[in-house]
């Protein structure tokens, strides 16, 4: 074949030129398939090492809730003195720590989410808080919490066994995040043993004052507590327009009878005498050892003539005491006693000036007898 018979424009197409580009075609789209899945594959990677991290921070979290809410019960039931329930605003305890269970005799299991929080509070005090906060219940308990009254405040619990518990009480408000309050927390301090501390200290306290104001002998008040006293009933007296006498009174023949038998026998006529006073008085009236052998008592609300009644009866109930200061020996002692009552414009001083007057002229006038303030006054009938 000659070539060159050929038109100069004609192509020279191979047979297999159109397959192979199809293949190449193929070919591109194989490579795009493979780099797609490669990506995927990759991506699939990636997807699941952020999802192992995922899991990972979800497990660290939970970790860290679950060592914060044992750290938070631990801190709940570290202290066996302290009790801690929080209630919704129905009243339903959602929680009760140890300290609780202790103090109340319940457990948790008996008491979250089947109990009331108001159940373990006295209804008395239940009452008085309804009347101070105008609401009752919870919601008066919440009142008081907003305005701060229930911090740290003497309250009284109810164990289970029904006996009342001392408590010093704090409730606070539980608030959301929009500031709604959703619940209360109350903490309370069991103070059993500290109020029994108290009571001991008080009766102390009043066995110390009652000993430093007692004469130890006749167990009747002391001189220096009667002047006390006369100064307080002395103005009680005028502030009323109330009358107040004073009785004085002197054991006859004290020094001689001392003398002769003894101090032993002398101080068991003085505690008799301390005696039949106390049982010859009322009990707003007062008497004291005055000093030695005399005792003075006071009357608030008792006119001269009543006084002079009151005296009287001492004196012959004394008189009829028989001693026996020695085997065989008999002895009866008598008491001179002088009575005045309060002048509007008198001292307190003056007063028992008048009445220790009185007394030592029932002395001058032969003892063993009564002289009142208005007698005294009155000069005494001359010998016939």
């Amino acid at each position: 074949m000659d070539f060159d018979v050929l038109p100069p424009t004609t192509a020279v197409t191979h047979p297999c030129a159109e397959p192979c580009a199809e293949l190449l075609a193929l070919r591109s789209e194989s490579v795009e398939l493979r780099e797609y899945i490669h990506d995927v594959q990759r991506g699939s990677e990636v997807a699941q090492e952020l999802v192992i991290q995922q899991f990972q921070e979800v497990d660290r979290i939970l970790t860290l809730l679950q060592s914060e809410n044992a750290l938070r019960k631990s801190l709940l039931d570290a202290t066996d003195q302290l009790s801690i329930i929080y209630a919704d605003r129905s009243g339903t305890v959602g929680l009760f720590n140890r300290g609780a269970e202790n103090i109340l005799g319940y457990s948790a299991a008996q008491v979250v989410g089947r109990r009331s929080l108001l159940e373990f509070h006295a209804p008395e005090e239940l009452a008085a808080m309804e009347r101070e906060s105008g609401q009752s219940g919870v919601d008066g308990l919440i009142a008081l919490a907003r305005r701060g009254s229930m911090s740290r405040i003497e309250w009284s619990y109810v164990h289970a066994s029904g006996r009342r518990i001392p408590i010093n009480l704090s409730i606070s408000a539980v608030r959301d995040q929009d500031e709604h309050v959703t619940g209360i927390v109350c903490s309370a301090m069991d103070i059993t043993d500290i109020k029994a501390t108290e009571s001991a200290l008080r009766a102390s306290e009043a066995r110390y004052r009652e000993m430093s104001i007692t004469d130890n002998l006749t167990q009747l008040y002391n001189a220096r507590h009667f002047y006390a006293q006369l100064q307080d009933e002395c103005e009680r007296t005028r502030r009323y327009q109330r009358p107040l006498c004073v009785l004085v009174m002197d054991v006859d023949n004290f020094k001689s009878y001392n003398d002769t038998y003894g101090h032993l026998e002398g101080d068991r006529v003085l505690t008799r005498v301390g005696e039949i006073i106390r049982g010859c008085l009322r009990r707003t009236d007062s008497a004291y050892r005055y000093g030695g052998e005399e005792f003075v008592v006071l009357l608030p609300e008792t006119a001269l003539d009543s006084a002079a009644i009151v005296a009287e009866r001492i004196r012959s109930r004394f008189a009829l005491v028989v001693f026996e200061p020695r085997p065989g020996v008999f002895d009866r002692r008598t008491l001179s006693i002088g009575a005045a009552q309060l002048r509007a414009d008198e001292q307190p001083t003056d007063l028992v000036r008048r009445a220790d007057a009185c007394a030592y002229q029932a002395k001058a006038r032969g003892k063993n007898c009564v002289v009142l303030a208005e007698e005294a006054d009155e000069p005494d009938p001359a010998p016939g």
